[in-house]
């Protein structure tokens, strides 16, 4: 017997997906089919649903069909490491991402909120693009954390700062 499902992460259409906004199947889900002609938005379904064990990637420009498979494993390693380095930081920088819907102001003010409880210093930062640049002009930030797009952090934190990145 087979089922589909159309998943939908509001505010998105069903089936849609972004870099950053990937709806979640159900967990008796064991394959997931997406159409696609790269494999970004799939990543991010792939890290969405790491409980799924086959996604497959239908092109339809090629038409070809491709089994993928996402290191989900090095990913949240490499995660935790950042973490683990992050933990000794007194001064943190708070990225506000103001590009489109990326950075939710009630998720900015509850981190701020943390910082403060935590007794830390911060500077907050709200910009439409996280670079290098913007990073680097803050020395005095031992890590950063970014409320914008969470696959930076995860596919390009390490080479755009030397301070922890974190989403």
């Amino acid at each position: 017997r087979v089922t589909i499902v159309v998943p939908r992460a509001l505010p998105l259409a069903p089936g849609e997906t972004l870099g950053c906004t990937s709806p979640r199947v159900p967990k008796d889900v064991d394959v997931v089919v997406f159409i696609s002609d790269g494999v970004f938005h799939l990543e991010s379904a792939m890290l969405q649903n790491r409980h799924v064990p086959v996604f497959y990637r239908f092109d339809p420009y090629t038409k070809s069909l491709i089994c993928s498979k996402y290191p989900s494993r090095r990913i949240v390693s490499g995660r935790i490491q950042v973490i683990s380095q992050a933990k000794t930081a007194r001064v943190w920088g708070l990225i506000h991402g103001t590009l489109g819907r990326q950075g939710n102001p009630a998720i900015v003010h509850r981190i701020e909120t943390l910082i403060r409880e935590k007794g830390f210093s911060y500077v907050k930062v709200p910009v439409p693009e996280i670079t290098p640049e913007l990073l680097a002009a803050f020395p005095q930030v031992e890590a950063w954390i970014q409320v914008a797009c969470p696959r930076l952090s995860i596919d390009w934190g390490k080479e755009f700062s030397s301070k922890p990145l974190l989403t």
